[in-house]
């Protein structure tokens, strides 16, 4: 018998489809697009399509794993929960709870999988990680500009006349945006990209503007000036909504367009006209990619391009606005369920630094490192760093559907279900939806839920303080918050009730003083500039090239990478042609790379998809596949407020192997 049921696609992305499965006889037969759901339109992309495979995967992990003799053997899960309780306490009694490491990431979106940091919590706090790799430096920025992160829902977008879509590729990341955009630019709309790269969105745009990578900060202060010299500005909103113009104005008069078109590469008439375009063709629309605060100045460049929404008034209003996440939302509709206050002896160190800093803690020092929805060993900055803390830890215990690089570095890998497979309430903050789900099928093996195996292995602990409720209990109890929502109220896929179609209507701001802040204390106490300066970055000479890391089409970080991985398990480095021929490159040469840090090799891909200073490799390529994971050549500094990781302030150079 064939059935049809909803479900909702759990990845990282600013998408998260509402899904339908046909089922027959026990069998998941079929995953497409939700016909029925407004936004995803009965569509979705090559990455929700996988989903399917991944249950089925001969990859796929389905019983518990420990390492023996190099190797790898099954073991039940009585004897698997033995290890891991055994080793806790003998850590717990020498050396006390921030001997452990928990690392945790977005893997796979669910709210039951903060059950895994509630474990530790209960333990009385561990070692874990402040920071992040993604949106940190945006997310902060736009804290202290409007007191929260939040978004305009995409359809709003159709309302816009003017749309910069700036460091986003929605033809790549948000596929589900691009119907939106082509309405507006039906109604005249000018979509306008803003990125280094000739991304694949540029085909349906009428401008693409390409600044050198890292200075887009100067690029948003270039076009201000253009602005306030013109009298573009929103007067009456500045004067009613806005902190600290004077002063703004006083900087920015220093960023002439002359002096920006140096910084960026972008000519200063190019600078004017993107300026007077978006001043006057309101409303105007920002839309933020995460690429563009992935540097030192990130949360400078955001609040930066916020002011232009700021001093032309294009916040608060249908059509406009700065668009980066809804962490906002998501924060509002969740109640904390992982036990913050049971965690008395919490350590933090910075996300993007964990393998150096994980090697430097003595007091304790690490024991043993546990992860949960993620893949360090692959995505973190500085892989060789990464892997040297690995080994240098006396027992690691990995969650995951596969034998990724993080799991081949543990003693024991415990088999997870799939989304299609357990109770979840799948909330992202990069997405507006919400959307509670069932298991369609029974799972797989011996998979258990995350939060299935922390609730056992709290059992085993003996932590009485976890609690003991169902995975239905655990929903109801984090949407509990302000309101009593129900999980049956998200069935489907729905729009969180705490996000507005139109932020900040009400002029309703966060912030200490109750205003779009362009002058921040907040910011100073964190060690940031008051103001949104930009700061430019030495240029090293024996690494004049800019390393960059987009995202791929095909898969989502690490996840899916492998599978498109090929008979030379080596990555394709995009090189534009001039910067080809000054290298003596042709298509297929195959050269090694190198940075401060590290070297990889690739093949060459001539293309004019970069710019003669950049080159670039997509993200996500294991370490196990050839050693070439691309971020062996990353740094792992860190933006000091947000503990943003710095991916693309990566030199390097060329190398020809002959």
């Amino acid at each position: 018998m064939r059935e049809t049921y909803k479900s909702m696609c759990p990845l990282d992305c600013f998408d998260n489809c509402s899904l339908e499965l046909e089922v027959e006889n026990g069998i998941i037969t079929k995953v497409f697009g939700d016909k029925e759901h407004h936004y995803t339109k009965g569509f979705i992309c090559s990455k929700g399509r996988k989903l399917l495979e991944r249950v089925y995967s001969s990859d796929r992990i389905l019983y518990p794993m420990e390492k023996h003799n190099g190797g790898w053997r099954k073991i039940s899960w009585d004897d698997a929960y033995a290890r891991i309780t055994a080793e806790l306490k003998e850590i717990l009694a020498e050396y006390g709870s921030q001997a452990i490491l928990h690392l945790h990431a977005s893997g796979s979106n669910g709210v039951l999988k903060l059950l895994s940091r509630r474990f530790f919590n209960c333990l009385g706090g561990a070692t874990v990680t402040s920071g992040g790799l993604c949106w940190d430096a945006g997310d902060l920025a736009q804290k202290l500009d409007f007191g929260e992160a939040t978004s305009h829902l995409p359809w709003d977008l159709v309302n816009s006349k003017t749309i910069l879509l700036w460091g986003r590729d929605p033809a790549v990341t948000n596929l589900h945006l691009i119907p939106y955009l082509k309405e507006a630019a039906s109604r005249g709309a000018k979509v306008i990209i803003i990125n280094p790269l000739q991304v694949k969105s540029r085909k349906f745009a009428c401008e693409h503007i390409a600044p050198k990578p890292g200075t887009d900060g100067a690029l948003a202060l270039g076009m201000a000036h253009h602005i306030l010299k013109e009298r573009l500005v929103d007067f009456d909103f500045i004067t009613e909504n806005v902190l600290g113009f004077e002063e703004y104005a006083h900087m920015v008069a220093e960023m002439t367009p002359e002096r920006a078109a140096e910084i960026t590469g972008i000519s200063s008439q190019t600078i004017r006209t993107l300026a007077e375009t978006y001043a006057t063709s309101k409303p105007a629309a920002i839309v933020l990619g995460y690429g563009l605060q992935r540097y030192a100045n990130g949360v400078n460049t955001v609040r930066a391009i916020d002011s232009l929404a700021a001093i032309t008034g294009n916040i608060g209003i249908s059509g406009g606005g700065v668009s980066y996440n809804y962490s906002a939302g998501k924060r509002k509709l969740l109640a904390d369920i992982t036990g913050e206050e049971y965690a008395v002896n919490t350590r933090e160190i910075p996300y993007p630094a964990v393998g150096k800093k994980v090697q430097e803690l003595t007091d304790p020092p690490i024991k043993a490192i546990f992860c949960t929805c993620s893949n360090p060993v692959t995505q973190l900055p500085n892989t060789v760093e990464v892997k040297m803390a690995f080994h240098e830890a006396d027992f690691v215990v990995t969650l995951d559907y596969t034998l990724t690089d993080t799991a081949e570095m543990s003693d024991l890998v415990l088999p997870v279900t799939t989304i299609f497979e357990e109770e979840q309430l799948v909330a992202n903050g990069m997405s507006p939806f919400v959307g509670y789900v069932k298991p369609v099928i029974p799972p797989r093996g011996q998979c258990k839920p995350d939060s299935v195996v922390f609730t056992e292995l709290a059992e085993q602990m003996g932590l009485e303080n976890f609690g003991n409720k169902s995975p239905r209990e655990w929903i109801e109890k984090a949407l509990n918050n302000e309101k009593e929502y129900k999980a049956d109220d998200f069935i489907g896929t729905k729009v969180n009730p705490y996000l507005k179609e139109v932020p900040w209507e009400e002029k309703d701001f966060k912030t200490p003083s109750g205003k779009v802040e362009l002058f921040s204390e907040e910011a100073e106490k964190m060690g940031l500039t008051a103001l949104p300066e930009y700061h430019s970055q030495k240029d090293l000479d024996e690494y004049p090239l800019t390393f960059m890391t987009p995202h791929p089409e095909k898969a989502l970080h690490s996840q899916f990478r492998h599978e498109d991985s090929d008979i030379y398990n080596l990555p394709r480095v995009y090189v534009h042609p001039k910067t080809a021929k000054k290298y003596n490159l042709r298509n297929v040469n195959e050269v090694v790379i190198t940075s401060p840090q590290g070297e990889i090799r690739a093949l060459v891909q001539v293309s004019d998809y970069t710019r003669e200073d950049t080159v670039v490799i997509e993200e996500g390529w294991w370490f196990k596949e050839g050693g070439n994971a691309v971020n062996i050549l990353t740094s792992d500094k860190y933006e000091e407020a947000a503990k943003q990781a710095l991916y693309y302030d990566c030199k390097c150079n060329l190398r020809k192997v002959y």
